[in-house]
């Protein structure tokens, strides 16, 4: 995690939000013809709701959607773990220069040069992919900290913001859904209004329930210097990340309901609106169309990420600033 406020906030947080916080205002520009205005106030209340938007979303979306690939040997694995096979972009001398760094700084052993994909043994080949995980990470740490970070650093940040604009972009896709089936039934949503508000409550209850538990699952990872005990808070982020993303989309799903009935009771009209139901649907499918493209970015960026990490670090003085 970066500390100070920089680019990094600006693309992993706050663009996806805004991107989010734009789809939004579709359906009423669509239906009431009311754009966001330009006044000052409303801008910052804006980007602030962006931000902690941003955040939400960043929690998802490694429980998500994933940038790992595919080896030579067919097995799916993240391109920092591919890298140190014995055939990659990284050159036999960097990667031995790695390995000698990683075993020197952080007492692990990455088996530069080996192939794990190329075994039967499961359990051998998620031992070293783990190894690797836990270099690359601490790698990443000891760029942050040292005085020339490199471009790892702007690709972190390039691959967080596709990254949160592909989970963006879903639970844009599920509200416009929403609004669609509120257009679809609004004579059976508008005998229940209290029972619709009551569920987005509980959904965005449990949402940030979920949040605050894999949040805390991600300190104690961070915290704990035993290995089993990270693998498991990681195993246990990586649920709670899931299940996360999932009540967000049924929250998102239901917000569109929510709104789209109270816009419809607002505007004092019972008359179908399969118009405009037809073209929440639309860009419904566009939405999902846009994250499927974008994520083809994203694992690209990710592979960019790991390279240029690897090599930073390779060619990192050999004593880098300790985190104080």
């Amino acid at each position: 995690m970066i500390e100070k406020f920089n680019f990094y906030d600006v693309y992993g947080y706050l663009v996806p939000g805004l991107v989010v916080v734009g789809l939004l205002f579709i359906p009423f520009g669509l239906f009431l013809h009311k754009w966001p205005t330009a006044d000052f106030g409303s801008a910052i209340l804006s980007l602030v709701f962006a931000y902690i938007l941003g955040h939400v979303i960043q929690i998802t979306v490694l429980g998500i959607i994933h940038p790992k690939i595919k080896d030579p040997f067919g097995k799916t694995r993240f391109p920092s773990d591919i890298f140190l096979d014995a055939e990659s972009l990284l050159s036999t001398r960097l990667k031995a220069k790695i390995a000698q760094r990683c075993q020197e700084l952080f007492e692990i052993d990455i088996s530069a040069g080996k192939d794990p994909g190329n075994t039967t043994d499961t359990k051998e080949m998620n031992r070293i992919s783990r190894d690797r995980g836990e270099a690359f990470f601490r790698a990443r740490s000891a760029l942050g900290r040292a005085a020339n970070k490199g471009y790892g650093e702007q690709f972190q940040g390039l691959y967080a913001m596709l990254g949160g604009i592909v989970i963006g972009l879903g639970i844009a896709g599920c509200y416009f859904l929403g609004w669609a089936a509120a257009f679809w039934g609004y004579s059976c949503f508008a005998k229940y209004p209290i029972g619709i508000i009551g569920m987005e409550i509980i959904l965005m209850a449990v949402a940030a329930a979920f949040a605050i538990q894999s949040r805390s699952n991600e300190i104690k990872k961070d915290r704990t210097q035993d290995r089993d005990i990270r693998i498991r808070a990681q195993d246990a982020k990586k649920a709670w990340e899931k299940a996360l993303a999932v009540v967000l989309a049924l929250a998102s799903l239901w917000a569109g309901v929510l709104v789209g009935c109270r816009t419809l009771t607002g505007a004092r009209s019972d008359a179908p609106h399969d118009d405009l139901a037809w073209i929440m649907m639309l860009l419904t499918m566009g939405t999902v169309i846009a994250a499927v493209r974008l994520y083809g970015a994203y694992r690209a960026f990710a592979k960019e990420f790991a390279v240029t990490v690897w090599r930073d670090f390779g060619d990192m003085a050999k004593d880098p600033p300790q985190q104080h």
